[in-house]
Order: C-alpha cells, then sequence, then structure tokens
C-alpha cells in the first residue's frame, strides 16, 4: 500500500488492511512478519576490503603496466619489471589505504545513526531497533523522534514534523489524524501521513505502520534511481586515452616492421627486430601515472578532509573538478535550515513577549520547555526583562495548535486578570477582526508572502470574569491583534562567496528545493543567483512542458522550487545530456541510504567546501596532464627517432635493455609533479581528457 491509498482510508480500514488492532500486534506475529519482510529491508552493499583493492588495478592503464612488467621480465630485464611493479603495489597501497579509510569511516556513520523507537505490541509500548518495525505496528512518537516507517497518523496532539530530508521544505509540516477527501498528489498534501526518516519536530502522537523498507517512499524512490556506477569519469577518460596512445603505438610499430622489411629487402632478423618494437612500444608507456595520479588525489582528499569532507573513491575528487553544473538542495547548504524573526508589524518587544506567552508549548506548568522552530526564533531576540516578565504570568489552560483552526491559544492569570492568548495564521487570527489597521495587516502579510517568508499573529482577549476556562475555542474570534512576526531561513554567511567563487570555476550553481516558488524565489534573488524572484519553475510547471521545452527549461532557470525527489533526479537526467553535473543534497538526518549512494560525502553541510572540492579535483587534472604532455613529448621523441633511425642503418639503434632504462630513468623525477602547485589559469573552467590538446 501507498501513502496516497492510505491517506484517504480511515483508521479502521487500515488495520483491517494491514491485519492489526488498536492494541497493536502480537509478539509472535511481529517476530513472524519481521522474518517475512527481511528481503523488503533496503539493504547497502557492503564493501569488502578485497574489493577495494582489487578497484585499484581496474584500469587500461594498470592492465597495460602489467603485461609490460611481464615482457620486460622475460626479455631479461628484471630491474624494470621490478620498478613497473613497485610504482604499480605503490599506487594501489595509497589508493587502497584512502579508499578503505573513508569506507571505514562511512560504516561509523551508518552504525551511528541507528536508533530505537516505542512501538505498541500487545497492549505494552516496547522500545526496539527501528528496523526490526514491520508492517502493523503501531509506533509510539513524540517530538525529536525519527519516524521508522510510512504510516498513518492516529492521533496528532500538535504534531510538526520536520520533512526537509525528503522534500527539502525549511518549515515543519503540520499533521492530521483523519482521512483526506482525495488523493495527495505528491508528499506535500499528505498532511495525515509520517514518512520514513523524517523527524517529529513537536507533540506527540501513534501512527499505524503501513510500508516498511523498499515499500515506503523513500525505499521506492532508491530503488528507481538506483544506477550501477562501473566506472568514475576520471577513470572513463583515462582509459579512453590510453586506448589511443596503444592503438598509436601499435599502428606505428606495425608500420615500422613492414618499413623495415621492404627497405632492408627482407634482411633483417625478425626475432630481433620484433623484441626492438616491443621495448619500443614498453617504452613510450608514461608508467608513473597511475602513482602520480593517486599521488595527487590522496593529497586532494587529505586537504578535503581538514574540512570534513569524505571522498568514498580517489577518483572522485577529479570528476568533481570536471563538473559544469552543480546542483544543489538550498536547505543546509544556501540558507541555516532554522527559522530567523525578520521583521515585526507592532511594537517590537511587546510583539515578541506576547507571542511567546501565547504559545502552548513553549513552557508548561513545571518549567519544561518543548520549544518548535518559531519559538526558538523568538526567544532570540527577547527582551533582557523577559523571565522576570514572563514568570510573573501563571498558565491556567491551553488548547494545542490544530492545524484546521490554524492557531493555539494559552489563557493566564495576569495580575487580577485572566487573559487569552491566541496566535496563528494571520488569515485565521485577523478574520472577523475590528481592529482599524485591519486592511494595512493583511497588505503586510501579502508583501512578506510574497517574500516567501511565514507570518505569525498574536491577538489577546482580557476576561475580568463570568467565562468558561475549558472552552477556550468559543472566546477566540474578534480578539485584540498585538501584532504580527514574520520568520525566514536566513541565507549562510558563506553562500553568496560560495556562488561567486563557483562563477570564476566556470560552474553554473542551479538550486533544486521542495519549498515554496516564493521562498525559492527570494533564496535565490538574495543569494545573487537570479536577478528577479519571480523567475523559478517548479516541479509540477516543468512536467507539464513538453520534452523539448523541459530540455530548454532546465538551462534557462537556476531555481526550481516544488520538487519531489523523482523530479529532481529529472531534471539532472536533462541536463546531463549536455553537461557534466553534479548534485548536492546537505541536510539535517541525511540517512545512510543517501550516504549509500554518494560518491562524496560531507560532514559539515556547506557549498563552499564542495566549491573547494572542485578547485582540487581542477589541481588534479592539471597535475595530471602536466606529467602526460612531458613523458609522453619526451617517450614519443625517443619511440619516433628510434622508429625511423631503425630505416637507416642496419643494426638496431638502442639495445631494448637501454630503452626500458632511458624510460625508468626519465619517468622516476616525473613522480614529484604530482606535489606541483597549478596556475590559476588552469581552474578556470571544466577540462576532459580531450585527445586534441594532447596531441
Amino acid at each position: 500500500m501507498d501513502f496516497k491509498e492510505a491517506s484517504v482510508k480511515k483508521s479502521e480500514e487500515l488495520f483491517g488492511l494491514v491485519k492489526s488492532q488498536p492494541d497493536g500486534l502480537l509478539k509472535e506475529e511481529a517476530e513472524r512478519r519481521f522474518k517475512l519482510q527481511k528481503n523488503d529491508a533496503i539493504k547497502f552493499q557492503k564493501i569488502s576490503w578485497l574489493v577495494i583493492l582489487l578497484r585499484q588495478f581496474h584500469s587500461v592503464f594498470v592492465y597495460l603496466l602489467l603485461v609490460a612488467a611481464g615482457i620486460s621480465f622475460f626479455l631479461g630485464e628484471r630491474t624494470d619489471a621490478l620498478f613497473i611493479t613497485l610504482f604499480l603495489i605503490i599506487n594501489a597501497c595509497i589508493g587502497f589505504f584512502q579508499e578503505y579509510k573513508a569506507e571505514t569511516s562511512i560504516k561509523l556513520l551508518q552504525k551511528f545513526i541507528q536508533w530505537k523507537t516505542r512501538v505498541k505490541r500487545n497492549g505494552q509500548i516496547i522500545i526496539i531497533n527501528a528496523e526490526e518495525i514491520v508492517e502493523g505496528d503501531i509506533v509510539c512518537l513524540r517530538a525529536g523522534d525519527m519516524i521508522p516507517a510510512d504510516g498513518y497518523f492516529l492521533n496528532s496532539e500538535n504534531i510538526t514534523v520536520d520533512e526537509s530530508s525528503l522534500t527539502g521544505e525549511t518549515v515543519p509540516v503540520e499533521k492530521i489524524s483523519h482521512p483526506l477527501d482525495v488523493e495527495p498528489a505528491d508528499f506535500f498534501k499528505a498532511k495525515n501521513i509520517g514518512f520514513f526518516r523524517t523527524t517529529m519536530e513537536s507533540g506527540d502522537g501513534e501512527l499505524l505502520v503501513f510500508a516498511t523498507g523498499k515499500n515506503t517512499a523513500v525505499g521506492q524512490i532508491v530503488t528507481q534511481i538506483e544506477e550501477v556506477h562501473d566506472q568514475s569519469g576520471f577513470e572513463v577518460g583515462i582509459n579512453r586515452f590510453s586506448s589511443f596512445i596503444l592503438k598509436l603505438t601499435l599502428i606505428t610499430i606495425g608500420l615500422m616492421l613492414l618499413a623495415n622489411i621492404f627497405i632492408h629487402n627482407g634482411e633483417v632478423n625478425i626475432s630481433t627486430l620484433l623484441v626492438f618494437a616491443i621495448a619500443l612500444t614498453i617504452g613510450i608507456i608514461p608508467e608513473a601515472l597511475p602513482l602520480v595520479t593517486t599521488l595527487t588525489m590522496s593529497q586532494g582528499a587529505l586537504r578535503l578532509a581538514r574540512n570534513n569532507v569524505v571522498p568514498r573513491r580517489l577518483s572522485a575528487i577529479e570528476d568533481l573538478g570536471s563538473i559544469e553544473i552543480l546542483c544543489t538542495d538550498k536547505t543546509g547548504t544556501i540558507t541555516e535550515n532554522k527559522m530567523e524573526v525578520a521583521e515585526v508589524y507592532g511594537e517590537y518587544e511587546e510583539v515578541i513577549f506576547w507571542s511567546l506567552v501565547g504559545s502552548a508549548t513553549y513552557r508548561d506548568k513545571s518549567g519544561s520547555e518543548s520549544k518548535n522552530i518559531f519559538d526558538r526564533a523568538l526567544e532570540e531576540k527577547n527582551s533582557d526583562d523577559f523571565e522576570a516578565k514572563f514568570n510573573t504570568k501563571i498558565k491556567i489552560n491551553d488548547v494545542p495548535f490544530d492545524p484546521v483552526r490554524k492557531r493555539e491559544s494559552v489563557l493566564i492569570q495576569d495580575g487580577s486578570f485572566h487573559v487569552l492568548i491566541i496566535r496563528g495564521a494571520p488569515e485565521k487570527i485577523l478574520d472577523g477582526s475590528k481592529d482599524p489597521h485591519r486592511e494595512k495587516m493583511l497588505l503586510w502579510v501579502k508583501e512578506q508572502g510574497e517574500k516567501g517568508r511565514r507570518v505569525l499573529a498574536v491577538a489577546k482577549k482580557i476576561f475580568a470574569d463570568g467565562y468558561d476556562p475549558k472552552n477556550l475555542v468559543s472566546y477566540e474570534q474578534q480578539a485584540d491583534i498585538i501584532g504580527l512576526v514574520s520568520f525566514f531561513d536566513p541565507l549562510k554567511d558563506t553562500a553568496r562567496q560560495a556562488l561567486l567563487d563557483a562563477e570564476k570555476l566556470g560552474v553554473r550553481v542551479k538550486i533544486i528545493t521542495g519549498d515554496s516558488k516564493e521562498v525559492a524565489g527570494w533564496v535565490g534573488y538574495g543569494a545573487g543567483l537570479i536577478e528577479n524572484p519571480q523567475f523559478v519553475l517548479t516541479g509540477e510547471e516543468l512536467m507539464r512542458l513538453s520534452e523539448e521545452e523541459q530540455v530548454k527549461a532546465v538551462e534557462d532557470y537556476d531555481v526550481f522550487a516544488r520538487t519531489m525527489p523523482l523530479d529532481k533526479q529529472h531534471i539532472i537526467g536533462l541536463l546531463k545530456r549536455k553537461y557534466i553535473v553534479g548534485f548536492l543534497l546537505a541536510v539535517d538526518g541525511a540517512s545512510d541510504i543517501a550516504r549509500e549512494a554518494s560518491d562524496i560525502i560531507l560532514l559539515n553541510k556547506s557549498l563552499e567546501v564542495i566549491v573547494d572540492g572542485i578547485r582540487e579535483g581542477r589541481k588534479i587534472f592539471a597535475n595530471t596532464i602536466k606529467y602526460i604532455k612531458a613523458t609522453l613529448t619526451s617517450n614519443f621523441g625517443n619511440f619516433y627517432a628510434l622508429a625511423f633511425a631503425s630505416l637507416l642503418v642496419s643494426y638496431l639503434p638502442m639495445l631494448p635493455m637501454q630503452i626500458l632504462l632511458l624510460n625508468l630513468l626519465t619517468d622516476l623525477p616525473m613522480v614529484s609533479i604530482a606535489m606541483d602547485s597549478v596556475d590559476e589559469n588552469d581552474l578556470k573552467k571544466p577540462r576532459g581528457y580531450n585527445i586534441k590538446d594532447f596531441l
């Protein structure tokens, strides 16, 4: 059952469909289901040390060098064979060490993020590993819990859920516990569903599980976008270049052999000439290339590690340097992923103070705190005398936030008066208000909304006596407006500079987020990515276009809003037809699923470190090209000089041993190029292994 189907069912129907009951499953039944659903679990590829080691030899160039070492040994040039083998062993050891260390870090991260959850079974609440949750379980959730499976909320006490890891939307989603009238088109409209690996921001409730593992919304996405990465872009480039060199060499050798036989009228020692040709072929191979590339990438990995960036494979760093377009979610990379007070309508300190007093979850009678993101933002703007003033207000009763009413109320005793504080959505608080400034307030709310900001209204009603404290909802209308507060997710201090640095490197950045069009537009505008906050395309608008129009749209637009995970995949797929594309996602609670699918992992959320990574990738490429050009210039010079000379004299111009020794002596000092500095001009644009450049 998927979330769309479940969202329109009554809880009684769902209990029947998943064969469960309000007291939960029996222990024996849960264990039976767990054994049956193991095949549906999201499995992670376990990479053994042997696989990592063998991966170091998975290259056409390495194969060539192994053949060269074998032939050298067969020809009696054991010293040359030894040094070629030594180069390969050092290269494999360095690569293995770096990649094994990265895999170990990933395993530790995955182990770290395993968690426990509370579940009701046979009427008793017990604590189990989240991975042991089965269809039909009733999960007991409270603020701070990560949801262990897809489920239907059976009850919802002021529940809001942080779904940024799924949708990219910063503001927590308010949840309800009754069926929807129509099936939701996407995650955003599934108000009664809790999704796997999203986080409870506030409230308490029970969740009836209807999907686990691969059957969850996240699991289905993983299944659809799962790809097998046989080779990196770096490996493909090197292999293509290696194949070209090999073909060119073999053609030249073939022509040389035929020319020798023709010019000398067949009076040549074929076996001697063949040995000479093989030595020439080996002599042209840049033997230290694998070692040079591994050393340069290891240096880059060490520099990135200082910024808490973990490359899962070394070649991913070089791939990073080839990026032409970087697609990123805004949450946690360009913005801080937290709410701050933007503007206040009304007397500043009064509005802030009463907004906190009017929070049903800010503090209970015992003084304990349960702050939502708006309370935390308001608290940062407290006046110095806040505590003294707050302690004079005694809470009598409250009505928690209700997604239908879109407001909450708190009844307090303030001296000899009882005061009802109401806060919530402006359209609900201002509805029916007789405040003379009501129209101005509505205009202010509209302006804030156009800037992608969330607005909270706060009002109060004073009682002397003659009211029912247990029926506060009936008194919420026509209260006196105290003021309005708008909130926004601020840009990171480093965001603008990171985007400028990316532009200098020839990398175009595109924001693809699940947030609203207004929020995405103002973030893109504030970061300097777009000149008009209206120039934003939603996932729904994109999918209505023809394929040809979509290809043009993804190139023209730099900000995409209200995108589902599969929309993001589609956008990236369209861009990859023409460009080399990287995708960056950095949010709190990024799951082991995301880590498993990634090439590079950020332990610190920042666009800046990825831009630094692109620079490192460009440096690696530049030094690799330096080595290849310097070595091939020398090797090809020797190759063609000796091949041509063999046609002019009746003896071999150089012995095979001399050719191999010369190649070895010229290659050894070239290893130092791995540590060389790089000119800034070489970093300005992405480059590939273009054969024309080498020629």
